[in-house]
């Protein structure tokens, strides 16, 4: 009874200390949507950063960066897939959510916590074995 004790209060102080993991808020609007007009490689220094890439959307003054941590996803009508930085090709219509607020560059610079690609079709099925 007392090593079950003592499990428990071990457990409820190691979450204490350490917090919850932060997740992407699902339930929070997107901040900006559009279609890309420009993907650009990360560079070297980015790279050191942890970014991949940087997008810019049509019509907006605004430079997007994505970074190892930002969570993209490919929708492919009612399903969701993961996607990774290749997955975003020009042209792509996208919904992104901030990190925080952009900074005051000119243009400026936001990192993006959430990248939701829409993309017509079918999702990619695994094959099917031969009968």
């Amino acid at each position: 009874m007392r090593c079950v004790i003592m499990a428990g209060l071990f457990g409820f102080l190691l979450v204490a200390a350490v917090g919850h993991a932060q997740a992407p808020d699902c339930t929070r609007k997107f901040d900006s949507e559009g279609s890309i007009a420009k993907i650009v490689p990360a560079t070297d220094a980015e790279k050191k950063d942890g970014i991949v890439a940087t997008i810019v959307l049509k019509d907006k003054d605004l430079t997007i960066q994505i970074t190892k941590e930002t969570e993209l996803q490919i929708a492919k009508g009612k399903l969701v897939e993961k996607g990774t930085a290749d997955d975003l090709k020009k042209d792509d219509r996208v919904s992104v959510w901030f990190e925080g607020k952009p900074d005051k560059s000119d243009p400026p610079n936001v990192k993006a916590e959430r990248v939701m690609i829409f993309r017509a079709g079918k999702p990619d099925l695994p094959p099917q074995p031969d009968k």
